[in-house]
Formats: C-alpha cells, sequence, structure tokens
C-alpha cells in the first residue's frame, strides 16, 4: 500500500522525534510502502532514517512557514496522487485534495483553552486553518485523551469522532553501573561541575520557560558554604532554542540567582541528552499547556526524579510518579524541586506504550482509510 506522509513541518524538538520514531514504527509494518516530503530542518536525519527502514526520501526546500503552508496546500496534492493515503501529522493537512487524508494533531496550542496562548494574525490563522484540516480529513487522529476533549470542546469540531493513538515512549536505554561514570563525564563537559535542575524545551511561550528564572531567584546565589541544603549548590540547566534575548530576560528576572543559570543550547545527539537526563538532580516541566510531553518518559527511563506542572496529560503519563505542582507557582515549584533533589533517587520505570503498537494501531487506521476510499 502507498502511503505519503508530510513531514514537512519536522524541526529538532518533540516534533522530529515523534514523526522519526513513526516513520521506524509505520515501515515496521508488512505492507507498508512509505514515501517521506521533508522539510529543510529534518532533511539530515530524515534522510538516515528513511534510508534505514526503507521509506522513499523526498526533501522539499521550503524556507518559512508561510511557504510551507502554501506548498501543503498548493503542490502537495498534486505530488501524492497515487498514493492510496497521505498521513499528515503536523496538525495541518490539504484543504482540497481527492488522496484520502489522515490527520494527526499533537498540540494543544490550537483547540479548548490552548487558544488562549498566544495572540495576533498568526496564531488566528493557524487556529483557522488547523480546525478547516480537522474537518476536511477523512481521518482524525489525536495523540491523547486530554487532547480528544479538547478537541470536543470546540462548537465547530464538536462533530468529529477522534482516535486516540497514543504516541509511543522513546526508545531510550536505561542507565547502567557501568554507565554512570560516563554519563557525569558527558553532563559535567556541558553543564559543568556542579549538581544541576534539567530543562528541556524550546522556548515557546506555553513552555514558561521564565518560570525557571524566576525558580532560580527564589534560591538566590549559589552559596556552597550552606552545608547540608540541597539546593545551595544547584543549577539550573535550560536545554533548547532560546534566543540571546530571551536568555538576557530570564537572566534578569533570576536577579542574584543568575549564576545558577546555564543555558546549552539545542543538543541534538540522543545519547547525550539522555546522559544530561540520568546524571541530573531534577528534571523539570514548567509548560502550561501540552498534548503530550517526552520529558516524562526521557527523565523516567533514567530514574531521575521529575517535577512537573499539574496538567491532565501530565497526570496520564506520570501518575504517582512525578512531584506535581500548580502552573506558574513558583514557590511551589521551589519546593517541590526540593523535595524532589532530596527523596531516594526512584528506579528507572517506562510505561507500557511502545511504538510497534502505535504503527500497528496506525496502520490499521490508514488501511481502513484506503479501503474505504476516504468515505467517513
Amino acid at each position: 500500500m502507498k502511503v505519503a506522509y508530510n513531514a514537512t513541518f519536522a524541526r529538532v524538538g518533540g516534533g522530529l522525534s515523534y514523526v522519526t520514531d513513526q516513520i521506524r514504527a509505520l515501515t515496521a509494518v508488512a505492507g507498508i510502502d512509505l514515501t517521506v516530503f521533508a522539510g529543510p530542518a529534518g532533511h539530515e536525519q530524515l534522510r538516515t532514517v528513511c534510508s534505514e527502514v526503507g521509506a522513499r526520501f523526498e526533501p522539499v526546500r521550503v524556507p518559512s512557514t508561510g511557504l510551507r503552508f502554501a506548498w501543503e496546500q498548493i503542490v502537495l496534492p498534486w505530488r501524492v496522487r497515487g498514493h492510496e493515503v497521505l498521513v499528515c501529522p503536523g496538525n495541518f493537512c490539504p484543504l482540497f485534495i481527492r488522496t484520502p487524508t489522515l490527520l494527526i494533531l499533537q498540540t494543544s496550542a490550537l483547540v479548548g483553552a490552548g487558544r488562549a496562548h498566544g495572540a495576533g494574525a498568526g496564531k488566528r490563522l493557524r487556529v483557522f486553518l488547523s480546525h478547516r484540516s480537522m474537518i476536511s480529513a477523512d481521518r482524525l487522529v489525536v495523540i491523547s485523551e486530554p487532547l480528544a476533549t479538547e478537541v470536543l470542546s470546540e462548537p465547530g469540531l464538536a462533530h468529529l469522532t477522534p482516535v486516540v493513538v497514543r504516541s509511543g515512549v522513546p526508545a531510550v536505554a536505561t542507565p547502567s553501573a557501568g554507565s554512570r561514570a560516563a554519563d557525569r563525564a558527558t553532563a559535567t563537559a556541558v553543564v559543568g561541575p556542579h549538581p544541576y535542575v534539567l530543562s528541556v524545551a524550546h522556548d515557546y511561550e506555553h513552555k514558561r520557560l521564565g518560570d525557571l528564572g524566576r525558580l532560580a531567584a527564589r534560591m538566590g546565589a549559589p552559596s556552597p558554604e550552606r552545608d547540608g541544603d540541597v539546593s545551595s549548590e544547584l543549577r539550573i540547566a535550560l536545554v533548547g532554542d532560546i534566543s540571546e534575548r530571551r536568555q538576557a530576560e530570564i537572566r534578569s528576572t533570576a536577579g542574584p540567582g543568575a549564576d545558577r543559570l546555564v543555558f546549552v543550547g539545542v543538543v541534538t545527539d540522543a545519547d547525550v541528552v539522555r546522559a544530561l537526563y540520568a546524571s541530573a538532580a531534577v528534571a523539570v516541566t514548567t509548560s502550561a499547556l501540552e498534548a503530550w510531553n517526552f520529558t516524562i518518559h526521557e527523565a523516567s527511563s533514567q530514574g531521575t526524579p521529575l517535577v512537573a506542572t499539574d496538567l491532565p496529560i501530565h497526570q496520564e503519563l506520570g501518575g504517582d510518579h512525578v512531584h506535581y505542582y500548580p502552573v506558574g507557582d513558583v514557590d511551589a515549584l521551589a519546593a517541590a524541586t526540593n523535595a524532589a533533589a532530596i527523596a531516594p533517587r526512584p528506579d528507572p520505570w517506562v510505561p507500557d506504550w511502545t511504538w510497534q503498537r502505535h504503527g500497528t494501531e496506525l496502520a490499521a487506521l490508514i488501511r481502513d482509510l484506503a479501503g474505504t476510499g476516504g468515505e467517513r
């Protein structure tokens, strides 16, 4: 079965990780002949993955988001002629297309309460195009139960029947006694010799990375002399795409605690990311909005204590393994971080949500869609 897969939106981070694992999962299912369309930000990684799994790789040179939208609406319907199904895993799909289309909604930012995060004409346009995409698609898949609830809370989308296909758990090796020294050496080279709190997130508004600056202010200047205080030497390592302007803003909110902040930048090496989690005193996620969160799995697989905002999806993914706090409550964040740091380190754990199961469930939906020719 010839299936086209539009990954032109994917960039380093959760989106690229998701499509990479999804491509592997789909091509592992017998009878799926996949053609992957990749944008510039994902060219290198997706070319490698396609070569490994035997999928066709089609590079698309669209240098901006606006041009990508135009390409998806005008060119993509023509490029996928002859395919039995088009899979669009990036929240948008062509509005006028003959090829049966399966759309995957990954973000909460475009529906329900998530629409309040961000403003301006660009956000309104993305919401409009995403809603029209959900209505136009022949099948709608969402990645979690909370996201399905948000979709159905929209009056214009309440008639839809979203199907939940959970993301798989990232395939991350759990630490061993022999790996800890190497992990610590890697982390020291990236972050420095001090114990640290780890955040892995790009600087989107809903990620609330400014709360980490306020956490540093709450903790005050590093004071190694305060013997016995677990927070006295902690640094806060921020991994992700954060502009110099935003780094300066976050530092300014930290006041005397600014020296605690370590801006690492984007890390593309999965082994380095794993080592950073494995060696962190605590991992934190400060998001006000999530449809899924890889931090939960990446931290838990390393036995890293985890602090997360009290969101339904975090509760679904983390259960009793996570220290929760209300969104934006920095005092509660500081208390939860301190509690996580002084508690016994938990054993590594991962939920039983494999990419193999994800691929099987998604492939079944694709086959059903191909068999019906797009009829709902």
